[in-house]
């Protein structure tokens, strides 16, 4: 009887381990902690969903403009990943207008779409703690954000 308790107990602690390990969580994106806050893309997801270090991670992201991008702007989508010390580890950038599914002028109020791939650093470069930064901003501008979003840590 006492054996039969111990196999069962075991068979169910492995299972349990198994069954966390298949069921890992998506990364969730909020607003970036920022002043004064900005808007933040309605959507936001990744695939594959935990990335995996050192290959490319599709991002797919949705939002609904809250002014108007000119046809002559110099705004990127930019995707960033941060150590748990908001240092960039690695940087993606591309004009906006030039994005897949973007075309500029954009009026206010008009909801943007589009897809890019992203290479993830690796994990000398990408620590425990670490969390995606997906944004648009003035080019070469350092806290000129149009909309910012940030990761839970994804680590």
């Amino acid at each position: 009887m006492k054996q039969n308790f111990i196999l069962v107990f075991i068979l169910l602690a492995t299972l349990s381990i198994v069954n966390a390990q298949l069921h890992k969580r998506a990364t969730k994106f909020g607003p970036c902690r920022l002043s004064p806050p900005v808007s933040h893309f309605t959507t936001i997801t990744l695939s594959p969903d935990p990335i995996t270090l050192g290959k490319n991670v599709s991002v797919t992201l949705t939002e609904k403009l809250d002014k108007d991008i000119p046809a002559s702007s110099k705004d990127v989508l930019q995707v960033l990943f941060l150590d748990s010390y908001n240092i960039p580890s690695d940087l993606f950038s591309i004009d906006l207008c030039t994005a897949t599914g973007i075309k500029c002028p954009i009026p206010q109020g008009t909801e943007i779409s589009t897809t890019v791939s992203v290479l993830v650093p690796g994990a000398e470069d990408l620590p425990k703690g670490s969390t995606i930064e997906v944004s648009v901003r003035e080019k070469g501008a350092e806290v000129d954000f149009i909309i910012c979003s940030l990761s839970d840590p994804i680590s």
